[in-house]
């Protein structure tokens, strides 16, 4: 079996693991969205310029909805209508979602669709998301060679034409190649949309092994080396049981965007990222909705959002615009 198959499956399986995720201070690790609404309602002030008639704002790997809860509450209260939508194959998850969603807007209704297809009908989507390209499956590749799972143990045999292709034209030596086309075809099936997302990766090239596992905010890596095949083989315990992750390879990732056509809008650190976006005006806004008190308490979240040490450097915020 391919590595993505088994990827896949630990994730998102019958028993995989974002069925049952725990986010958060007291799960297995915490995410911008986790720590403070302040992210959400940043991208919910640029979002406010973006928006016209028809809008959707779709969350694409939303976990418990915090993301879009947030930025629906902002975009509620400077009274900016738009219909707010997830795409969620994990039924697990759904309810989840709306119940979140319900506690931070009551007039509003949260739509969950498992496809691309229904949102053809409106004239402006913008999706939104935060660690969604981390936790696409890949493939780990070595010098033409690529991982298997097989009996329990990981194995490296030549790689398909594909992934030599992809690793030939990002000459990539080593490391993690995601699996994407299907998304981007999903994708290329809408005429028009803007995409606003966040992860953490590579902006220039390693050529490293950067698979790791999290669970009780402990990091694993999966190889002993990050240029080395020799691997820690208790890893096949914890299926399902985890979260897997690697770098996000941000230059492959711009060629796809650019494949459709679309343009680059935004590019940067996380911290720079939020500034652009508003994160003063949203901060004002906060002060005069919840109370300086509140955003007293609230600071210290918002520090990890952008602090250099923390979250502000080790993300990277983009978006892309296809009109």
């Amino acid at each position: 079996m391919e590595f993505s198959k088994y990827m896949q499956e630990w994730l998102y399986g019958k028993d995989g693991y974002y069925r049952h995720s725990k986010i958060g201070v007291s799960g297995d690790f915490y995410t911008s969205t986790s720590v403070s609404d302040i992210f959400g309602y940043s991208i919910a002030n640029y979002i406010s310029k973006l928006i016209t008639k028809n809008a959707a704002i779709v969350e694409i790997g939303a976990n418990t909805g915090n993301l879009i809860a947030s930025v629906a509450y902002f975009l509620n209260n400077h009274n900016i209508e738009a219909k707010y939508i997830t795409i969620e194959p994990l039924k697990e998850l759904v309810k989840i979602q709306q119940n979140t969603f319900n506690q931070h807007i009551k007039d509003k209704e949260l739509i969950t669709t498992d496809n691309f297809e229904s949102l053809k009908s409106y004239d402006n989507i913008i999706f939104i998301s935060n660690e969604l390209f981390d936790a696409f499956p890949c493939e780990i590749y070595d010098s033409e060679d690529m991982a298997f799972i097989e009996h329990g143990n990981l194995i490296f045999k030549k790689a398909s034409n594909k992934i030599k292709q992809i690793a030939q034209k990002f000459n990539i030596q080593r490391g993690e190649i995601p699996i994407l086309d299907d998304f981007f075809k999903n994708l290329e099936s809408l005429q028009k949309w803007y995409f606003i997302s966040f992860d953490y990766g590579l902006v220039e090239r390693k050529d490293e092994f950067t698979l790791r596992f999290y669970k009780n905010h402990k990091t694993r890596n999966l190889f002993l080396s990050p240029n080395k095949r020799k691997y820690k083989r208790d890893f096949i315990h914890d299926f399902g049981q985890c979260d897997i992750t690697y770098e996000v390879n941000f230059e492959i990732l711009k060629d796809y965007f650019l494949s459709l056509n679309a343009k680059e809008v935004l590019f940067g650190r996380q911290n720079r990222i939020l500034v652009d976006m508003g994160l003063d005006m949203a901060c004002n806004w906060y002060i005069e909705h919840f109370g300086f008190e509140s955003y007293s308490k609230e600071s210290s979240k918002i520090r990890t959002l952008i602090d250099p040490s923390f979250l502000g450097e080790r993300f990277f915020g983009f978006c892309y615009c296809k009109e």
